[in-house]
């Protein structure tokens, strides 16, 4: 019990520090890992096998962001050529068509929180060309 208000504690102090002392944090890296650490905690609605993926998805990025000769992503480098060469990179790094089509949805998703929680301003993750694939399956014969 002591260990979820602790993460609670911790998450709110670095929320309110920040967005309110800083600015907000720029970085959709440290998103990920903020919301990957509060889902752990319990303060999210969320089930476990969806947060479970969240680290795995962080290091993508920070390898991506690596290959960029960046130490960190920003929300203000995701941009509809950063998507499709982030896919390319994925696709060029072996992952099949599933794991870059989860990647590509935990991208929306946390444009979209940053977005939610006034981190940034940008939109593109709402373009239609910015668009979670679908993974196919091949129909069996019967």
């Amino acid at each position: 019990m002591a260990t979820k208000i602790n993460a609670q504690l911790e998450s709110l102090i670095n929320r309110v520090v920040g967005e309110h002392l800083s600015g907000g944090s720029q970085s959709i890296i440290q998103l990920v890992i903020n919301h990957h650490t509060e889902c752990v905690a319990g303060m999210h609605v969320i089930r476990k096998e969806t947060y479970r993926s969240y680290p795995s998805f962080r290091r993508k990025l920070a390898t991506y962001a690596a290959t960029l000769g960046k130490d960190d992503l920003l929300f203000s480098d995701v941009t509809l050529p950063m998507y499709h060469d982030f896919i390319r990179w994925m696709r060029a790094e072996g992952l099949g068509l599933h794991s870059v089509a989860t990647n590509i949805k935990h991208l929306k998703k946390f444009m979209n929180l940053g977005y939610d929680l006034g981190l940034h301003t940008s939109e593109v993750q709402r373009k239609r060309a910015f668009k979670s694939l679908k993974s196919t399956t091949e129909k069996r014969s019967t």
